[in-house]
């Protein structure tokens, strides 16, 4: 008696350290997502089942998949809104003017000249520099809209390809049977 209370609450540890063990693992899953995916991943227990599963036995497939899948689009697209909007006041910013100070006229000094064209210069890099990174994101989103239609496609199609079979199968069947109760009928009719 005392063996198996002993293997019961062994047992029992086991399983807490492994539900521990898989509850970090989710945590460790969650850390770099924004709270959209994390809603998005959490909303779907066997997704989460899925992707532990794929964590566990592929990294790389895991990363690849989760990078298309659970990509925040949206979050890109505003922190590059932001950038080429302070771009675009670089690239806009006033060249320096002169001073007037009562009868004299004091020119802008040749370093502003410089501080202003590396401004405006600057603005222009970091405004391609968005504007790229916002193709490429743009590029990216819809690879992953053209991946996930071809993946659920591809799904339908298999699932038409079963529901075709099993209706073959049943019409075979029936066929078998009726086939079979002629037989009999003939077989009766003979004797």
């Amino acid at each position: 008696m005392g063996t198996i209370n002993a293997q019961q609450q062994q047992q029992q540890q086991q399983q807490q350290q492994e539900m521990q063990m898989q509850q970090q693992f989710i945590a460790n899953i969650l850390a770099g997502m924004s709270p959209v995916q994390k809603q998005k991943l959490l909303s779907d227990p066997a997704e989460l089942d899925a992707i532990i599963k794929m964590k566990q036995e592929n990294p790389e497939a895991f990363e690849k998949y989760m990078n298309n899948k659970y990509k925040d689009y949206k979050g890109d697209r505003s922190s590059l809104d932001k950038q080429m909007k302070t771009a675009n006041a670089l690239r806009g910013s006033e060249t320096p003017k002169g001073r007037q100070m009562g009868q004299v006229y004091q020119a802008a000094n040749p370093m502003e000249h410089m501080a202003s064209a590396y401004k405006q210069r600057k603005g222009l890099e970091d405004y391609e520099s968005a504007q790229g990174k916002q193709e490429s994101s743009v590029n990216n989103f819809s690879a992953a809209l053209r991946g996930r239609a071809e993946q659920e496609m591809a799904q339908r199609q298999a699932d038409q390809l079963k529901i075709q079979e099993e209706q073959q199968r049943i019409q075979e069947e029936q066929r078998r049977k009726l086939l079979a109760q002629k037989q009999i009928v003939a077989a009766s009719n003979t004797q």
